[in-house]
């Protein structure tokens, strides 16, 4: 047991001390009688001793004593009521020569209540502090920043901001599209109105930043909030997005710059997750390619899903370190198994399948820049289509489920090496999937230009757009 919970269960313990032994004296008007002071050891040990179990029990000193909300404050409430209610009816039956009367057992957990939750608020306020101390950092002026979106994700950016003096930020304004929080107070910080107020030039608020705190926002409403944010020539930046707080893959405090994804006019597409976990919990999967952006992104949502085994090929052994670090933190990091491998190479595709047994397999590896593969055809043939055609043709070999090809939508009608390619390797799939019908299903997805994606232009334009261009379109249009 840590020294921070033995400090803890000390507490407790003293709390639930302090606490009977004053509903004795407030019952008793400070003069208790001498028969009821020769049963406190008693009393005091079985009472004290039944309530530390129970909380002990209930988990109550597993908790992350840093941190105390509502939900905490909820269950530590409920535990103390159900044992103050036990003792009352043990009193109600035996009498107060065993137990304390039934009037001090309803001052108790009043008590109770304010002394545990008085400690809980107190290790907060030291890990707060703790947390505030930056020794090694030199103390600077905060940056005055405004925060858009008085919402859960603001409030707790805003408390953030107080209690990490090492962000450098201080809020002193809140904006908000709700009219019902306009001109009210949250973490003390008002609320002042639409972000569009800030193009009001009666307001006087210094701002030296803005934060978008709105990860639930349409990017329509986004993409208005930035226009205004450039009209005002001001530095702003946003939270990430609702999955990656939600998926604790990022924190609030965590700033970023707002992104061309965060932009796009479309809403969250709903996936089919019912058909899709039936499709990968408890197999054996294999992604190939994984150490790439579309094949590690696979990786990480079917890691998502608890595969049996996740096998991650990937012929770039620093690029499969890098995914299987990221996936060794999920919930299935014993499932991941790393393999350096070259689809061309039948000797190791045939090592793979006898040894893992793979029911699942999504070929993500592909050379997919389009000019560098305009200069060398022949790397692309090799690698895009005679590969995609020996990984299917082993696959069809073996008892496997589901052959999944990602292809691009440059495979239709090409006019490029790549696309060429790629609609070569798909054709691969489905002739094998006419010619050999059997327990092995081939199929073949079109990705468009993935955001953020190894060859998509995106990036590049970000860079080039962020060094102050030019913007290079080799489209003659």
């Amino acid at each position: 047991m840590s020294f921070t919970r033995i400090c803890l269960v000390l507490s407790y313990a003293a709390a639930l001390v302090g606490s009977l032994w004053l509903g004795y004296q407030l019952r008793f008007d400070f003069a208790v009688p001498p028969e009821a002071e020769r049963t406190f050891l008693l009393v005091f040990a079985w009472v004290i001793g039944f309530k530390l179990v129970c909380l002990w029990r209930l988990r109550q000193f597993e908790v992350l004593v840093g941190y105390f909300s509502l939900p905490d404050f909820s269950r530590l409430f409920w535990v103390l009521l159900a044992t103050s209610f036990i003792v009352f009816g043990i009193s109600a039956h035996l009498g107060s020569d065993y137990a304390p009367p039934r009037s001090v057992v309803l001052v108790d957990f009043s008590f109770s209540i304010l002394g545990l939750t008085a400690i809980r608020l107190a290790f907060r306020q030291a890990r707060t502090r703790a947390t505030a101390r930056t020794p090694s950092l030199p103390r600077q002026r905060a940056r005055r920043a405004g925060i858009i979106g008085a919402g859960l994700v603001g409030t707790a950016l805003a408390q953030e901001f107080a209690i990490r003096r090492d962000l450098g930020l201080q809020a002193v304004a809140f904006f908000d599209d709700d009219r019902m929080k306009w001109g009210k107070r949250v973490q003390n910080v008002p609320v002042v109105g639409a972000p569009e107020t800030l193009l009001n030039d009666k307001m006087d608020l210094e701002l030296e930043e803005v934060i978008i705190a709105m990860p639930s926002a349409t990017a329509k409403r986004v993409a208005e909030i930035v226009k205004t944010l450039q009209r005002l020539q001001i530095k702003f930046s946003t939270v990430p997005s609702i999955y990656e707080l939600t998926t604790g893959q990022a924190k609030v405090s965590q700033l970023r710059s707002v992104e061309a994804q965060d932009l796009l006019g479309r809403e969250q597409v709903r996936l089919a997750t019912d058909d899709i976990e039936h499709l990968l919990r408890d197999r054996v999967v294999m992604v190939t390619g994984a150490g790439g952006s579309i094949g590690g992104e696979l990786c990480r949502q079917i890691a998502g899903y608890s595969p049996r085994r996740l096998l991650l090929v990937e012929q770039s052994e620093v690029q499969l370190f890098q995914i299987q670090q990221d996936l060794m933190h999920c919930s299935c990091g014993e499932a991941i198994v790393p393999l350096v491998a070259n689809i061309l190479d039948q000797r190791r595709l045939d090592y793979i399948f006898q040894h893992y047994h793979p029911q699942v397999i999504f070929h993500a590896a592909a050379h997919k820049h389009v000019p560098m593969m305009e200069t060398q055809p022949g790397e692309a043939v090799k690698n895009n289509a005679l590969g995609t055609l020996r990984l299917a043709e082993t696959c069809a070999k073996h008892p496997t489920d589901r052959f999944v090809l990602i292809s691009s939508d440059k495979a239709i009608n090409p006019t490029s090496v790549m696309g060429a390619t790629k609609r070569l390797a798909e054709m691969c799939v489905q002739s094998l999937d006419v010619s050999q019908p059997g327990a092995t299903r081939f199929m073949a997805v079109r990705f468009g230009n993935v955001l953020g994606s190894s060859g998509s232009v995106v990036p590049i334009f970000s860079k080039q757009i962020a060094a102050g261009g030019p913007v290079t379109v080799t489209h003659p249009d």
